[in-house]
């Protein structure tokens, strides 16, 4: 495969769509309203499961016994400085798990390809340290450098 470095989905998933690429790998926020449309075919998800959007699509881990363990995500986080006292992340966190079980905001998400996960900051913390390690190795083994 060749790379095409795009300046964001929108571009890459139209390019997709009117063959002047093969494939991509994309939000669903960008791709889905092509697949709705029938102008582009989801042939796999890279979460873990399956998503509610496009359920006949299987995840990546599923195609072959050397990606069993295989999961990118999209994800988004709230962020705070280190030194913002604990009973503020608390606060913070509540309010956010608040907003994102609301069934309003929750569809919303959803349509966009975003499923929400609530976690304590505690299991925040462990999800990024764990997505900042299988990064690094990614990095590492691909002997990936910044370029100046």
């Amino acid at each position: 495969m060749l790379h095409v470095p795009y300046r964001g989905a929108a571009p890459a998933v139209t390019d997709v769509a009117t063959g002047a690429v093969t494939m991509s790998f994309s939000s669903l926020a960008a791709a889905l309203p092509l697949i709705q449309d029938g102008r582009l075919r989801a042939v796999a998800v890279t979460s873990r499961e399956r998503m509610p959007q496009l359920p006949d699509a299987a995840p990546l881990a599923e195609a072959a016994v050397g990606l069993k363990d295989y999961e990118l995500l999209n994800w988004f986080g709230l962020f705070a400085p280190a030194a913002t006292p604990e009973p503020i992340v608390a606060r913070l966190n509540e309010i956010v798990a608040t907003g994102l079980r609301d069934k309003a905001i929750s569809e919303k998400l959803e349509a966009q390809g975003i499923v929400p996960r609530v976690m304590t900051p505690a299991q925040y913390r462990a999800f990024v340290a764990e997505e900042t390690e299988k990064f690094g190795k990614i990095v590492a083994q691909a002997n990936i450098k910044v370029e100046n």
